[in-house]
């Protein structure tokens, strides 16, 4: 839910064409992620502020992150309802089908006949909440002040 209430328009993209992509973030481009957070209205792309481009999905109708390292096409499978402890909606889970998985070359190892994805090549970055950050393997978070 966005601060006002309302549901942030990833989640009413997702409930009304079914599919997403889920680009895993990298430290690399963790500044242009952030400036997607922005509250802008529905009609402004984020990806467009952040200087994010973007590459086409061959299963799902949803573009997605050219600079992600890993992108996972996906399809809606079903969605749960979070409430809090005053039966307040406040958050929605969403659970999809993965239908396509991009994996750039970069971040291979193993041998040709069984390539690893090297987690270290990625750079893994997630979010934990508020404007905190957390850079995989590091032990630390890392704040950012929203746009």
């Amino acid at each position: 839910m966005s601060k006002n209430g309302n549901k942030k328009d990833t989640l009413v993209n997702i409930e009304d064409t079914k599919q997403w992509v889920y680009n895993v973030l990298s430290d690399t481009w963790l500044t242009e992620a952030n400036a997607c957070s922005e509250g802008v209205t529905s009609d402004i792309n984020e990806l467009d502020i952040a200087g994010l481009d973007v590459l086409p999905c061959e299963k799902v109708n949803v573009p997605r992150v050219k600079r992600a390292l890993v992108a996972l096409e996906c399809e809606l499978e079903s969605k749960k309802e979070i409430m809090n402890d005053g039966g307040k909606h406040t958050t929605t889970v969403v659970f999809g089908r993965i239908v396509k998985y991009h994996i750039h070359s970069s971040v291979l190892g193993g041998t040709d006949a069984r390539p690893v994805v090297d987690l270290e090549k990625i750079r893994l970055c997630g979010r934990v909440g508020d404007v905190t950050y957390w850079p995989a393997g590091e032990g630390k978070t890392l704040s950012m002040k929203r746009p």
